[in-house]
Order: C-alpha cells, then structure tokens, then sequence
C-alpha cells in the first residue's frame, strides 16, 4: 500500500516533508510509531462504518418513507453550511436532515457525507407500508501529530483543550499547539494535520528569566467578622521561575500585624488568603494596611543555568546576590462592611421586595436561583417560576441582571438588568446610608408572582428609585421611593409614568436574616392610591450556611388588591456569595 508523506515542523523552523529525521531514540521510536499508525489507520476507519435503521409499520400500499438524520462528533449534522449532503443511489438529493414521504419498495444504496468526515453508505431493501429512519454516525477524516518536547515534563495543549506529548490523532486541518512549563519560556505552533499522515513537532524550550507580576487584591475592603469567603480578601501575584518571598501586612504605624512565607515558587500562581486578623488570630481594627511582597529569584539543584539572569556556560550560577523585586499594595479593614446572609432577585440584591441600600463590600458577587410557587401552581392551573439573579459590587457601583421563567414549561419569561450605588455616606457607614438604583426590565406575557416584575402584561420598564435605610443595632429599617416608566410592548397602550414605593424592615445578623418588604406602584400621578398592581409583601429568612458561601432563603408571599381576597405564594431560593 503507498504510504502518504509525513510532515513535520522543527520549533522556530520551517516545516519539512520526509521520514523522521530522528536524533536520539525516543524520537525513533515516536517515529516508528507514527509510521506503524499510518498504515493501520486506513483499516480501522474500513471497519468504523456506523449506521443505524429504526422501522416502523404504516398504512400506505405500494410505497415507503424514508427519513435520514447524520450525526458526526459535535452532534446532529443540520442544513447546507457545516451539515451533511444525502445521497440515494449516489445521486445527491439534499441536506440532512432528509425525508421523502413515498419511495417505490426496492433496494437502494443510501448514503452521507460532510466536510471532513469520511462518508458512509448503506444497501437497504424497502418495503412497502413501511417507515425508515437511517441514522448515519460519521467518523472524523483524521491524521497524527507526534510531538517531541524539551524539557520531558512540559503541557502541551491543542486548540486550547489539554493534550500530551508523543503521538495523538487529531482531525485533518490547522490546529494551534501551545506547549509551556514553570521556569520556561512557552511557545506555539500552527500545525497542519492531513489525512492518514502524521506531522511531526520538535518543542525545545528555553529557561525564562525570572519575573513578578503585580500584587493583585480581591476585595480591597472587608469585614473579618463576615461569614464564610466574605471575611477575608485574596493577596495574590504570578512569577515566571523559580524563586521564594515574603509578604508582610503592615498597619498605618509601621507594625507588621501579619506575615507570610514563599519557601519556593514552583507554578505560576502564587497568592494567600487574610482574614484580618494578627498572628496570634485576633481581628484587626479598622483602617488601612500596606501589603509589601518582596521576592527575588532561586536556582534549583539540576538546572543547566541560573533562573535570575543569562544560562551560565558551565553550568554554574553566577556570583553575587540575586536581585530583590518588591510589591506593594492597600487593603482596608472596615468593620461597616457586615455582611449578614444576603440574595438576590431581579437583577437586586436585598429583600424581596426590597433592594439594599447603601455600598455593598467591595468584590462581592451573589448568584441566585429562586423558584416561586403560588396559589395557581398548587392548584395545577399554572406552573411555578423560575429566575436567575447575578448582582455584582465594585463599591462604588453595583451591576446586576436576572432572567425568569414566568411559568416553566410556558413561552412567559421575563428579564432585567439594574445598576445602583450609593450616595450617603459614601463609605457606607453610620446609622444612615442611601443610594440610587436604575433598574430596566421587560416582561413578555404576564406579571408572575416575582416580585421584581413589570407592572404591565407585556411591558418594558425603567424605575428610578433612591433607596435609604436605618440602622437600629442589628435592625434595618429602609424605604425606597421612586418612579417608574411603563412602556406596554406593541403600543397597545400608551406609556405611562407613576410613583412607586418599597420598604422593608429586617434583622441583619451575620448568619441570619430576617424581615419583611413590600412593594407598591400606583396607577398615576392623578390616583396615587390607585394600585396599577396588587401590593405585594414578603416575609423571608436567609441563613448563610457558614463556611460555606451558600445562604438558603425561604419566604411567604402575598398579594393584596382592593375588592379581591388576597393571594398567596411560596419562595425558595439558594444563593451563592463570592
């Protein structure tokens, strides 16, 4: 049988075409293997044909139907562009998938193929009152990349996913090969892979120089008091070789509170977790601290020259001291920043019916999934809904968005993104804090029992609403007035705009929350004590499951409207903080 050339690329050459040029054994050997798997692979693929025919019996006389769907490996192969073509009798009849509601009964020679997959055929006899289904599975047209590295440990990776040295197969066409190690400098290559053929890579990496990256803080202020991940803030920092550190905490009078040793860098990420507390696990009081980080680099016994500089040519390390690389960064410790378990709805985070007010800790993620059940959902008239709430802190300014199922299993959904921050005090402390929120949002079908919906049967939404809460102790008492843009979708209506208010009062320990919210928006200006919705109250708990950064919520819904009995409903939630 001829044997297809075998292709090769040398790091920082050219490719070359030819047998293996092979300097040392391994190399002959992955060589050898290389060509051995050419010449099986044309066998193997003879014996992968995959097909399969589902039949079933119909009432038509004197003919068939056929339908033909094609799999290849990333799923079902749809439509002209990237799909699969039909072939009956080696005659092209369409895109996959493919169906003809009556054949004459009779053998036919039914076939499949895609760009890059090696097509398939299939002798079937039909007959008549009879469906068939022929599902084809594609096998990839594919050929062999062997890979040679230096240093013997390093990763290699293919198109971003992981590989390994030596031989694998990969589908024909170009592929992106990226091979690096700690303490070495990484390199890439384009690789082009040709059916039944194997190219050949030779990686040969060099010795980094030594390098710090910048000191980098998760959350710039916390409260040690926080449960969980929220007590504490990530002090991390990348390096490029070997090396070793310390890094000091310093408070505002020079003190080192806290320390940290780095006996030997061997990866690229290096980085601790402070809780803010001293050495002896005390909390720290408030105020800032100066994180300083000093490095330098280290040469391991058995490399061939030193980290920090130029490969010696006799294997030694130069003389003198390495250099020193110093970082420097701030974090502050503010005791205001208390986190009691906290959710979020709507794209808000906060209460129910009620968003938080002030400055959130800085860095502070929270997902959300709520799943509300009302009356109609007991009684099986409706199904329940379900949202996905994210809400994000950069301290000065917070970033939320959700998405709903108004009634699972339905078409009604609904959507909204929200952008707060505060206005007073700016550093979210004392008895009194407020902010401003802009929430957008739009339902598609109906308003459901989440409490965060439009207003409207399908409606966008734009609220305003400046939200500002008291501290008593552990107690919160906040209101949140505002406007609201009703905009009904397919102008049906005209837009409208109206007051809106919510309140809340709740109990904010830090593994427990407790309280009460509701939410009412009025008809106009003109009517104010006109509701354009039921007044909605919500009675909720949340415990944060500490140390973990989950906190579980639970709460009772209702709905009350003038003239009408009110409404009821069940809230479960599970929200995620970090």
């Amino acid at each position: 049988m001829p044997q297809a050339p075998a292709a090769g690329i040398a790091a920082g050459g050219a490719p070359r075409y030819g047998t293996c040029m092979a300097t040392n054994r391994c190399k002959l050997f992955l060589a050898l293997a290389a060509c051995l798997s050419i010449l099986v692979l044309p066998a193997a693929q003879a014996g992968a044909q995959s097909w399969s025919v589902e039949t079933t019996a119909t009432t038509t006389e004197g003919s068939a139907s056929v339908t033909v769907r094609v799999f290849g490996d990333s799923g079902e192969l749809k439509g002209a562009f990237g799909g699969a073509g039909v072939y009956i009798n080696r005659g092209y009849v369409g895109h996959a998938p493919w169906s003809v509601g009556s054949m004459a009964p009779g053998t036919y020679l039914i076939g499949a193929d895609a760009d890059g997959y090696y097509p398939q055929e299939a002798s079937i006899t039909l007959r008549e009152k009879t469906s068939y289904t022929v599902t084809f599975v594609l096998q990839r047209r594919t050929g062999f990349l062997s890979t040679f590295v230096s240093p013997a440990d390093a990763e290699v990776f293919v198109d971003g996913k992981s590989s390994r040295a030596g031989i694998v197969e990969l589908p024909t066409g170009s592929h992106n090969v990226l091979v690096r190690r700690f303490a070495y400098t990484e390199e890439t290559f384009t690789v082009h892979i040709s059916e039944r053929a194997t190219t050949f890579l030779d990686a040969k990496l060099s010795l980094a120089p030594f390098s710090v990256g910048g000191l980098e803080v998760s959350r710039p202020a916390f409260d040690p008091r926080n449960s969980g991940v929220l007590g504490s803030t990530s002090l991390s920092f990348a390096v490029t070789s070997y090396g070793s550190g310390t890094m000091e905490v310093i408070s505002a009078d020079g003190t080192v509170v806290e320390s940290f040793d780095f006996p030997l860098f061997v990866d690229w990420g290096q980085g601790v977790e402070w809780k803010g507390r001293d050495d002896s696990g005390a909390i720290l009081p408030d105020g800032s601290y100066r994180i300083r980080l000093r490095v330098h680099p280290v040469q391991p016994s058995g490399l061939p020259g030193a980290v920090g500089g130029p490969a010696a040519t006799d294997g030694t390390v130069p003389a003198g001291p390495p250099e020193e690389t110093v970082r420097e960064a701030e974090v502050r410790i503010d005791s205001s920043l208390a986190i009691s378990p906290l959710g979020a709805s709507g794209a808000v985070a906060g209460l129910l019916c009620y968003p938080e007010a002030g400055r959130l800790l800085p860095g502070l993620s929270v997902a959300g999934l709520g799943l509300y059940a009302g009356e109609a959902t007991f009684a099986g008239d409706a199904g329940a809904s379900l949202e996905a709430s994210f809400v994000h802190s950069f301290g000065g300014v917070s970033l939320g968005a959700s998405a709903a199922m108004d009634d699972i299993g339905s078409e009604a959904w609904s959507a909204a993104i929200s952008v707060g921050t505060p206005i007073a005090p700016e550093s979210g402390s004392g008895p009194l804090v407020a902010g401003a929120l802009f929430r957008a949002s739009y339902d598609s079908v109906a308003a459901s029992g989440e409490p965060w919906n439009s207003a409207a049967t399908g409606s966008f939404g734009l609220e305003l609403s400046l939200p500002t809460a008291a501290a008593f102790g552990d107690f919160r008492a906040g209101l949140a007035p505002g406007l609201r843009l009703t905009i009904p979708a397919g102008g049906a209506a005209d837009a409208g705009i109206a007051p809106m208010v919510n309140a809340g009062f709740w109990y904010a320990g830090r593994a427990l929350r407790a309280g009460l919210s509701c939410r009412a928006l009025s008809a106009s200006f003109a009517r104010p004590l006109d509701l354009a919705l039921p007044l909605r109250i919500a009675g909720e708990l949340a415990l944060a499951l500490d140390p973990t950064p989950l906190v579980v919520r639970a709460a009772v819904l209702s709905e009350l409207a003038p003239g009408s009995e009110a409404s009821w409903g069940l809230y479960l939630g599970l929200d995620f903080l970090f």
